[in-house]
């Protein structure tokens, strides 16, 4: 309650600070950066299989162009399974922006919007997730807010939400002002899946320029190095898992492995060696993880699961 009203009175005093140097009151309009803007481009994958290269990828643009719906003004989105070339193929999705908030058209049968992001949310606060398919709605819970600083070393604000309430560890998806939803991209629909059936920011860019990589080393568009990693690629399984996870490698020898876990917020959660390619998880949190296993020429891999 304390720290929901703190952040209440830091937003007027914003406010206020404004409209003493400026004599206009800024409340309603946003100053955030927008997302829906011209020539920029969003790489995003959603696994479909086991191997981490098994996934299905996007690129996303929108329209500059606006379409009416409804009483509004919505920017179409454009997709391509192709990683270079123009995008051509219409995505029956269309986005409005107005205050820091993104609504979804919804096409096919409901006729309406929903909100899938609003980036005035403060810490503890809350934002209901409206699934209109599914009839359902889900409570996301802010877990922290702070500012990160890509490649173009522009602030951003940046929000992380978790599926549990004071659950810091069970991150499911991150916003980032001027870039979106890492996770859940511009869906309807809970990101609070625990099946990695939602699409995920892999690369960022605008006006050509990259704005987001990935810190896996990895291309924005494939998520393998080389043709044996391809033929034996680095898997961990099950996924979701409930207990124990097991995992295969490319290069496979008869050695112990270390391993690290490491949760969304980047938090060592566990680390040791393995000798048979097994780690028991049955003590860690519902959530989505990273798994790093090094052998001892100090090869590295690293996959992603989630724990149910």
């Amino acid at each position: 309650m304390f720290f929901s009203s703190y952040w209440k009175l830091e937003k007027y005093i914003v406010i206020l600070i404004s409209f003493l140097i400026t004599g206009q009151c800024t409340f309603g309009q946003s100053a955030y950066l927008p997302i829906i803007k011209k020539d920029a481009e969003w790489f995003a994958f959603k696994y479909e299989g086991n191997s981490p290269d098994d996934a299905g990828r996007k690129r996303y643009r929108f329209d500059e162009n606006t379409m009416f719906l409804g009483s509004k003004n919505y920017h179409q989105m454009f997709v391509s399974k192709s990683q270079t070339g123009p995008i051509s193929i219409p995505k029956p999705t269309f986005i409005r922006e107005e205050t820091g908030k993104l609504w979804v058209w919804d096409t096919t049968q409901l006729k309406s919007e929903t909100l899938i992001l609003d980036m005035n949310l403060a810490l503890f606060d809350t934002f209901v997730e409206v699934d209109l398919y599914q009839g359902l709605t889900r409570n996301l819970y802010v877990v922290s807010v702070d500012t990160v600083k890509y490649l173009d070393e522009i602030p951003r604000k940046r929000i992380m939400l978790a599926c549990y309430p004071n659950d810091p560890n069970g991150i499911y998806t991150v916003w980032v002002e001027g870039v979106g939803r890492l996770r859940g991209m511009f869906e309807q629909g809970s990101v609070c899946y625990p099946d990695n059936s939602v699409d995920e920011l892999r690369c960022y860019y605008e006006n050509g320029e990259e704005v987001i990589i990935p810190d896996d080393g990895k291309s924005c568009w494939y998520l393998v190095n080389t043709e044996e990693e391809l033929q034996n690629p680095f898997v961990v399984y099950p996924n979701p898992a409930n207990e124990q996870i097991s995992f295969t490698i490319p290069m496979e020898q008869n050695t112990p492995y270390r391993f690290e876990i490491v949760n969304g917020s980047g938090q060592i959660l566990r680390n040791g060696e393995t000798f048979d390619n097994k780690i028991n998880i049955i003590y860690l949190p519902s959530g989505i993880y990273f798994l790093t296993i090094q052998d001892k020429s100090g090869h590295v891999w690293r996959g992603k699961w989630v724990k149910q």
